[in-house]
């Protein structure tokens, strides 16, 4: 009886240690976020307030601030930072910020990363690569300035460029 007991706790140990890995985390933050749950809830965090892993299937908004978001290696999520939307895949770090001059930084800290701007085309961001994005941007470059790295940018079309990184540009 106590080895069946036993097995049984092990098997939903490990079967809630599964759930909990997919989840999205938030840490570093600064601003305010608004979490859109996959049931179309909705939460908003003010700063300091504690925000709990986000589940999986969820979308992140930031609000204002900074933070830095990460993905499991099973989970995914889109984070919207302004106008700009990010989407993650599995095991990706990211450190995104935006104010209220509608412009966002987005850095990639590991992994991969698709920026999708409103001029209908995408950024493929790699680790180490780091844009800004916003209206005050020049638009010669598709309103974004490449910090840090070679940023391929495929536009509407289909045509992709490389984007490559010089400070105020």
């Amino acid at each position: 009886m106590f080895s069946r007991l036993f097995l049984s706790s092990l098997f939903v140990l490990f079967a809630f240690d599964n759930v909990s890995q997919a989840a999205i985390n938030v840490g570093k933050r600064t601003g305010e976020f608004k979490v859109i749950l996959s049931s179309g809830d909705v939460r908003t965090y003010l700063p300091g307030e504690t925000l709990p892993p986000v589940p999986e299937g969820a979308a992140i908004e930031v609000l204002s601030g900074e933070a830095e978001i990460s993905t499991t290696d099973i989970s995914t999520v889109q984070v919207t930072a302004g106008f700009q939307t990010v989407l993650m895949v599995p095991g990706v770090i990211v450190d995104i910020s935006y104010d209220f001059t509608n412009s966002a930084t987005i850095q990639v800290l590991a992994g991969d990363a698709q920026v999708m701007l409103t001029t209908g085309s995408s950024l493929e961001m790699s680790a180490g690569d780091e844009i800004m994005v916003g209206a005050e941007i020049s638009e010669t470059r598709n309103g974004v300035n490449i910090l840090e790295g070679e940023v391929p940018l495929t536009n509407p079309e289909g045509q992709t460029i490389d984007l490559i990184g010089t400070p105020g540009n």
